[in-house]
């Protein structure tokens, strides 16, 4: 087995190969949404330190890795984001071992030579395990801590989905809204115009600008590529709410949504992710995550409204999927 380096996960066959093997499928770690990612923390330097283990047999194991230089601090990340593992879905324990034992080396090597002060993985724990990685990370003196997330089952009925509705989010869907049109864009029907009234409604509902231009521009290149779509509410001739949804063959991600301020409390923001959920079940997406949920002794620092979000994201029901972030190094874990 041999570590293969890369420089651009784009032009990888390897990455590729291994990408649509792998179990998830997390579509914030699509080379599009890295991009995205990679915009929207500005204010940091990333250098490339791809690495996919390979055998005879193909690839194994491998992550999106960067060095991330901010305000004059090192780490490993992967575009700003928690390291993610990709791991060939086929591939036996063993094959998954020495790959896992090959990237632990490379990480520790590329911390030495970049002076970098640690890093953050973060286990889906498929078939509720420990990865290979994770195992070594733990064994270097990693921390680890449980990270929470509304996660929906997309083989379920749309009678079971519309059941495990909160109640509230349940009467806001099935109340009949003949003015409200709700459509989907995706593909080579995005333009513009999607991104910018996308753009538009964000900046006025959150008052400031959150992402660069490029950002926006990355979010529709995600769109266009095939690697996200659109969902648009329009009312009365205005497009009064919008979201967009990062996604992979079998994964879907809540990404950004806004809506018009004058319609806060219509339930916009609920009719808009219901429509996400159905569209990601009929591209075939096993899973959708509607995002991550806090707890008021999990996440004592955060505000009043991080938990109502958190709130707003249960009423969706299905389950809370819980994965662990191994911290190995960084001080504020």
């Amino acid at each position: 087995m041999k570590l293969v380096q890369i420089a651009e996960l784009d032009g990888s066959e390897h990455w590729r190969e291994l990408w649509n093997s792998d179990f998830h499928q997390y579509p914030r770690y699509h080379v599009p949404e890295l991009r995205a990612a990679q915009a929207y923390a500005a204010d940091s330097r990333f250098e490339p330190a791809h690495v996919v283990a390979v055998d005879r047999d193909g690839p194994v194991m491998g992550l999106p890795l960067t060095v991330e230089r901010r305000d004059g601090e090192t780490h490993l990340s992967s575009y700003g984001r928690p390291l993610y593992v990709a791991t060939a879905a086929a591939s036996d324990g063993a094959r998954r071992k020495s790959a896992a034992a090959l990237i632990m080396n490379h990480l520790d090597q590329l911390e030495e030579r970049t002076g970098a002060r640690g890093y953050q993985v973060r286990d889906f724990l498929v078939h509720g395990r420990l990865s290979w990685l994770s195992e070594l990370v733990l064994r270097a003196g990693g921390r680890s801590r449980a990270y929470y997330t509304q996660e929906i089952d997309l083989q379920l009925s749309d009678e079971v989905l519309r059941k495990d509705l909160r109640r509230n989010h349940r009467r806001i869907v099935d109340r009949p809204r003949p003015q409200l049109t709700l459509h989907t864009v995706s593909g080579t029907d995005a333009g513009p115009w999607h991104r910018d009234k996308l753009h538009e409604l964000h900046r006025q509902l959150r008052d400031r600008e959150v992402r660069t231009s490029e950002g926006w521009q990355r979010v529709l290149d995600s769109v266009t590529g095939g690697n996200g779509f659109f969902v648009f509410g329009e009312e009365s001739g205005a497009t009064v709410a919008a979201a967009y949804f990062a996604v992979s063959d079998r994964y879907c991600y809540y990404g950004i949504a806004a809506h018009d301020r004058e319609y806060y409390g219509a339930g916009l923001s609920h009719l808009v992710v219901w429509e996400g959920i159905r569209h990601a079940r009929t591209l075939g997406c096993r899973w959708f995550e509607v995002g991550e949920r806090v707890y008021p002794a999990e996440h004592p620092e955060l505000t009043e409204k991080f938990h109502a979000i958190s709130d707003f994201k249960a009423g969706f029901g299905s389950r809370v999927a819980v994965r662990l972030d191994l911290v190995k190094g960084l001080q504020d874990a």
